[in-house]
Formats: C-alpha cells, sequence, structure tokens
C-alpha cells in the first residue's frame, strides 16, 4: 500500500486532497470476491466512489464473521454475521498486519456448489440484467473476449452436409477446436488396454451389469456411432492416434440401464490427455430455471426429448482416430479396435458442440419464416430436453411439428412429444422397449415415470412432484440398498447418533429449482448452519464431517425428514396461466426476511370471465 503522494501520480484527474480516504462515506460497498467461510476470518472489501476506484487506493475493513445470521447489510448478502469493524486509514507510509488465515471445515467442492445454488438472488456482486446490444450470446450469458474467440473456434468447425459416405441425410460433421496439435499425443493403447481389463475384470463380478454395458456398446455400433476397426485400417492410417477408456457409472434412477458407459477422455498418459489439447467452448445451455418458467406459462405444454443428442453430429476422420477404444463380448476372445464416429459426450467441447450445432440448424435460411419454431429452440432447450407452452393447442402441435422438421434437417432426431393432458410417450416405451428390464431396485424409475428437468411432471393431469425422499440406508456401488422411507418410518430408522455428512447428504438431495417447497428448504439450510455452528465449537476441523449431533439437532433433523417424506405426494399446478384470460397479469411481489433467513413471493393477477380462480404457484 503506498502513501497518496505516491498515489497522485497515478490518478492526475483528482486534487490531491481528495486521494485521502475519510472516516465516513456515503458511497456504497462492493464486495469483488467473498467465499463463504466457516470459521472466523478476515474479509478485504474494496471501496470505489461511484464507478472510479480512489485513485487506486485500497481501504481495508477488516470484519470479524462469523456462520450465522448477519447484523449488516453486506454480511447478510453472505449470510455471516458481523461481529465488528476497524477502518484503517493511511496518514503515513503504514505497514499493515496480514489478514489471519485459517482454514473452513467446508472443504467440499459439493457442498459450495449446493449452498451457491440455493442462494439464487442473494449475489452481492452486481451484474447485468439485460441485453443492451440486441445481439445476445447463446443462452443469455456474457462471454469474455476469449470465449467468444472459442465460440467462433467451435462455430468455424462445424460443416453442414446434405449427404455423404457416413450418411445419406443432412447431419453436421466436427472438427475439434485444438489447444494444440494433436500429433504430439503419444500412443496410449497399452495403458488404456489395462483400464479396459480391469473394467472387464469389475464386470464380470456383476453379470447383470455385464449384460447393460455390453448392450450399450453394441448399440452404438448398430446406430454407426462407433464403428469396428479393420487391419488394413489399423495400418494405412498415418495421423495421430489416441485410446478413450471408458468406465462403468451406476444409474440408479432408470430402470432399464443399470450402469451407463462412459468415456474417460481426461485420462493422462506421459502428462498428457485428450481433453488437455482441446478448448471447453462457453457455457451456451439456458438457464434451467427460466427454460421451466417458461414451460409454466402457457396453458398447454409440450416437453420433448433429442435422441442421442451428443452422437448426432458426426466427426471428422483425424478426430475418429482420437477416439479409439477396445472392446470383447467374451474374456477368451482377442481384444478388438473400435473407434467412435459422433461427438462423444466426455469430450470437453462436446456439449457447445452439440447447443451450437442444433442452433445453427434453426438459423439455416430454409428456416427463416418460422421466428417461433426458432425461439423455442434457442431458449425453450436445456440440453436435449424441449420444454415449451402455449396458450393455443392447435398452435402447440404446429410449433412442435416445425420444430421437429427444423431438428430432423440437421440430423437431429425426437422421441415422441409428450402434450399436458395425455401421456404419448409412455405408449411409445413400451413399444420401443426390445427386453423386459433385468432387475429394478427399490427406488428406480419406472417406464411410466416422466421428468421436466429433474421435477416429476404427470403429463395426464399436468402437474408437478418434487422426486425427494428420505434414505439413509447404506450405499453399493453409490446406490442406496433400502427403500425410501415413509413418514411414520423416519423417526425409528434415522441413524442415533446422526452426523453432519448425513445431515448434509438428505438435506441438498431435496432439488426444487422452482422454489415450489422453499420454506422447507430453508429449514434445511438453516440446520445444516446451525450445525457447523456445533460442530466449530466442539470439534476440531479434521473431525466435523463424521461427528455425531446433539440431541437437540438431531431432532430438528427428524421433525426436518417426516416433511421431507411428506412432499412427494404434494402436487403442483403447472400452468400459471388461467383459460379465457382477458388481459396481461399484474404482479403483486412481497418480501421479508431477518437474521437467518430472507425471501420473496410473487403474486400474479389475470382478469377473468370465470371470477376469482386461486391457482396454487
Amino acid at each position: 500500500m503506498c502513501h497518496p503522494r505516491d498515489c497522485k501520480k497515478y490518478s492526475l484527474m483528482f486534487p490531491f486532497m481528495s486521494l485521502f480516504v475519510p472516516l465516513k462515506l456515503s458511497s456504497s460497498l462492493v464486495i469483488r470476491k467473498a467465499s463463504l467461510s466457516l470459521r472466523r476470518c478476515a474479509l478485504l472489501v474494496t471501496l470505489s466512489y461511484g464507478m472510479v476506484p480512489l485513485a487506486k487506493q485500497w481501504v481495508v475493513l477488516i470484519q470479524t464473521v462469523t456462520a450465522h445470521g448477519s447484523r449488516t447489510h453486506f454480511a447478510r448478502c453472505m449470510r455471516t454475521a458481523a461481529a465488528g469493524y476497524k477502518e484503517i486509514t493511511i496518514n503515513g507510509l503504514v505497514q499493515l498486519p496480514p489478514p489471519t488465515q485459517a482454514a473452513t471445515f467446508a472443504a467440499s467442492q459439493d457442498f459450495m456448489d449446493w449452498w451457491r445454488w440455493d442462494s439464487i438472488g442473494a449475489a452481492c456482486e452486481p451484474r447485468c440484467g439485460g441485453c443492451r446490444c440486441g445481439n445476445c450470446q447463446p443462452g443469455g450469458k456474457e462471454m469474455t473476449i476469449s470465449e467468444e474467440r472459442d465460440l467462433e473456434q467451435i462455430k468455424s468447425g462445424l460443416t453442414y452436409v446434405t449427404s455423404d459416405h457416413h450418411s445419406e441425410k443432412p447431419h453436421w460433421h466436427a472438427k475439434y477446436p485444438w489447444m494444440e496439435h494433436p500429433v504430439t499425443l503419444p500412443n496410449n493403447r497399452r495403458a488404456v488396454e489395462a483400464t479396459f481389463l480391469r473394467t472387464e475384470k469389475q464386470l464380470a463380478r456383476e453379470l447383470q451389469w455385464k449384460v447393460a454395458y455390453k448392450a450399450q456398446v453394441h448399440d452404438m455400433v448398430e446406430r454407426n456411432a462407433a464403428v469396428k476397426l479393420s487391419k488394413e485400417e489399423l495400418a494405412n492410417w498415418t495421423g495421430p492416434v489416441w485410446y478413450i477408456s471408458h468406465l462403468i457409472a451406476p444409474n440408479p434412477h432408470s430402470a432399464t440401464t443399470l450402469v451407463r458407459l462412459v468415456w474417460n477422455s481426461s485420462q493422462k498418459f506421459r502428462g498428457q490427455s485428450l481433453n488437455n489439447l482441446l478448448i471447453k467452448g462457453p457455457d451456451v445451455l439456458n438457464d434451467i430455471r427460466a427454460v421451466l418458467i417458461r414451460f409454466r406459462q402457457g396453458v398447454f405444454a409440450a416437453l420433448g426429448d433429442i435422441k442421442k443428442m451428443y452422437n448426432s453430429v458426426w466427426l471428422e476422420d483425424q478426430e475418429v482416430h482420437l477416439h479409439r477404444f477396445l472392446w470383447r463380448d467374451f474374456e477368451d476372445e482377442d481384444v478388438q479396435e473400435y473407434a467412435i464416429t459422433r461427438v462423444n459426450i466426455g469430450d470437453k467441447p462436446a456439449g457447445c458442440i452439440a447447443q451450437v450445432a442444433m442452433r445453427e440448424t434453426a438459423n439455416l435460411p430454409m428456416f427463416h419464416h418460422l421466428a417461433e419454431e426458432r425461439r423455442v429452440l434457442e431458449q425453450d432447450a436445456y440440453v436435449d430436453d424441449i420444454l415449451t407452452s402455449h396458450n393455443d393447442l392447435s398452435q402447440l402441435k404446429q410449433i412442435t411439428a416445425n420444430v421437429e422438421q427444423i431438428l430432423k434437417a440437421g440430423g437431429f432426431y425426437m422421441k415422441p412429444w409428450v402434450y399436458s393432458g395425455q401421456s404419448g410417450r409412455t405408449e411409445s416405451r413400451q413399444l420401443e422397449r426390445k427386453e423386459p428390464p433385468v432387475m429394478v431396485l427399490p427406488n428406480q424409475l419406472s417406464e411410466e415415470n416422466n421428468k421436466a428437468l429433474g421435477l416429476g411432471y404427470e403429463p395426464e393431469c399436468d402437474k408437478f412432484h418434487l422426486m425427494v425422499a428420505v434414505n439413509l440406508s447404506k450405499k453399493k456401488k453409490k446406490m442406496r440398498l433400502g427403500e425410501n422411507l415413509l413418514k411414520d418410518e423416519v423417526r425409528s430408522q434415522v441413524p442415533n447418533p446422526l452426523t453432519l455428512r448425513e445431515l448434509l447428504s438428505q438435506v441438498s438431495w431435496l432439488y426444487d429449482p422452482l422454489g415450489l417447497v422453499t420454506p422447507v428448504k430453508q429449514k434445511g439450510a438453516i440446520l445444516v448452519g446451525r450445525a457447523f455452528q456445533e460442530a466449530k465449537v466442539k470439534y476440531s476441523p479434521e473431525n466435523t464431517w463424521d461427528a455425531p449431533l446433539s440431541e437437540g439437532l438431531r431432532e430438528d433433523a427428524v421433525c426436518l425428514f417426516e416433511d421431507y417424506a411428506e412432499l412427494g405426494q404434494l402436487r403442483f399446478v403447472r400452468a400459471l396461466t388461467p383459460p379465457d384470460t382477458c388481459a396481461e397479469p399484474c404482479g403483486i411481489t412481497f418480501s421479508d426476511g431477518s437474521e437467518r433467513s430472507y425471501g420473496a413471493v410473487l403474486y400474479l393477477r389475470w382478469k377473468s370471465p370465470q371470477g376469482a380462480s386461486p391457482r396454487p404457484g
């Protein structure tokens, strides 16, 4: 930190006396960087006057914080409490003591992600609230110059063809965006073969898994998403070569696919991996809450799902040989070499490539007249799900038919649409199913289940429900072995003692992107905060997660779990707009807060010839 006289040369536009910081400032505090700390720490805050930093001079506010209720405005934004402030002003060259550093209890990235997701609308850092340029990036997100450059590189690598040796139907080709030419990659076949043999032994111990796993490999070959390489192809190829290992991923939420085959493009060999050389591209996904809210806007709704979306884009020849893999059906056979021919879901830029290809299909000249259909593909899609709504059912069906036509022109194919008031997907799934499931675990979804971005959706009655349950049974291969608990079973089945790890596992399991059960969700967040406060006093940081909760906290957790057990029985009307409305709605908003929590609620009010008709949202 320098003296104001030294700062003067860096800011000639200000008078010398203005560089001294007064004891009181009327300007607002802006927290540039702040993260949750569960122990006492020092918080450094940068003061700005208007939009210009005070002559590049930093003023330090040392704030002691704790991890419970707040008593100051900016501390409340962090969900912490301010114990006191100490303002340091500079009268000369002063050597400030470094801020105290302490490890936090919450080292888990998963916990921090859950906390940030739960803190929607509470960000302290100002963000742009809308488009001013008229040319927003995909997903409505701001991009850095580097991200815009990466996006252009991905777009330039896409080639649209009406037919070629791959397929007689229109489709996209993708050339991957490389940071470094892949010729530098070594031949990693031996390392990948060792990984394959370990996977093969693991599958041999779980015969039902092996059947499901082998079926997925054969399915890729049948769909031309993978090809078996002949000896001639292996001998004639002179370009770079890289092998991708595949691993087992248990899939507890599916009745037909017990395990999934996942590709590990990040596996390193001699310090290098495929993903290390690839550009990821920007995040072009739409905001999941925005998609769901628009899905609730119209009286009638449609839900669509793109088949194998990532595999809809073909790879160039170079990329194909950089996606070789090993497989054999039986252990007494020779290991055979295959190659992936489509965009691979394990590759770093795969998500961006698939999304951009889909949107570029909608921008083809032949579809410029389909404005609403293009909007649906640009705004109402999230990965491979399309959720849209309209106040006129006939227009909605026309829109979905045109959307399907657009996607087909780009090589994307859809499963049958599901419309509110009917269930077209259930019957089609039963017709498409070739084999009955080998095993159905207690907590797997049945074929009749429909999902809307993580929420349960019942199209017949056009209602949402939360896919939440209480299950504290042991896990085997990441799957709970016991059944979900009923409310009457919770008190007797909750472990005693109950640990902070088990509490957080159940609380974070409640996924509610629309805020349908916010009061119950907030109770869980508050309870987790209390548990951390208790652990801070009683235990050392390394013993926090598996330390038992006090009897009082355990009793509160049991009551919370009993509430969770009943949430799955609640049903919420999807459509916010009532039928036969006369005008646009007006909104009435209420908000309130305390030291523990804060929230807001919005009521929408329409004029309707049917009179008063409350619709819970």
